[in-house]
């Protein structure tokens, strides 16, 4: 697992937490097991990008190196 993985999944872990969201409710919603959620957030395993966007719309955040600008 690489070290950039290993960051996507704790980002969204932090994020989860700090809004006060319980893993298996973003996991039902993001149509995942909370085990699997789990794995990624631990970087134990390898996320698909469909995952990873589905999870950062749920919480609210950009992708990385993400160049969206707002007026």
């Amino acid at each position: 697992m690489s070290r950039s993985q290993e960051n996507v999944g704790l980002q969204l872990k932090l994020a989860r937490v700090r809004q006060g969201l319980h893993l298996y409710e973003i996991a039902r919603q993001a149509g995942i097991s909370s085990a699997r959620l789990s794995q990624y957030e631990g970087g134990h395993r390898l996320m698909p990008p469909d995952v990873e966007d589905r999870l950062r719309t749920l919480l609210g955040l950009r992708r990385l190196g993400s160049t969206d600008e707002e007026d």
